[in-house]
């Protein structure tokens, strides 16, 4: 169970990176 709880708080800090890397390319570009 903790092995779960785990992969997701890695899943959404990997999104939360990827998500603000996106904005800020997209906002530098634009």
């Amino acid at each position: 169970m903790d092995k779960i709880i785990t992969i997701l708080l890695v899943a959404s800090a990997l999104l939360t990176i990827y998500l603000s890397y996106f904005d800020s390319t997209k906002v530098f570009v634009g």
